[in-house]
């Protein structure tokens, strides 16, 4: 797979940051059957190289309604949601890419691994807070 990062200003648990996550450029086998779902890839991809993440997701948005099947997309789709601030969704998303796809994709486990120790510390946040009320 090829890949290129976006970065843009994220919404996470503490606040605006930073990030920089992997944009995967190369549509997979799920996409090639659909051109209207492709073209919209393609697009997304041309606007997160642009720095235009919000363009970006809008485009992934709609290919994933035309092709519910790529894991690409999936993947896309978890990616905006880290860019706006859902990990819960980000999860979602990325289970979804890695469940879809027939071999292990690098970006897949990190994005799944990355997510999950956002959502560890996010509650483990919650408890402290908690406890200290």
């Amino acid at each position: 797979f090829s890949v290129s990062e976006a970065c843009c200003t994220a919404f996470t648990g503490s606040g605006p940051e930073t990030l920089a996550l992997e944009i995967m450029e190369k549509p997979d086998a799920g996409l090639k059957g659909n051109r209207e779902a492709r073209k919209l890839f393609e697009s997304g991809v041309e606007f997160a190289k642009a720095q235009r993440v919000d363009r970006a997701c809008e485009q992934f948005t709609l290919a994933l309604a035309k092709n519910a099947v790529s894991p690409v997309l999936y993947y896309s789709a978890g990616v905006c949601a880290e860019f706006e601030g859902n990990p819960d969704k980000a999860l979602v998303f990325y289970r979804q890419a890695d469940r879809r796809s027939d071999t292990p994709v690098r970006q897949y486990g990190e994005a799944l691994a990355r997510i999950q120790k956002r959502l560890d510390a996010d509650r483990q946040a919650r408890d402290r807070d908690e406890t200290l009320r």
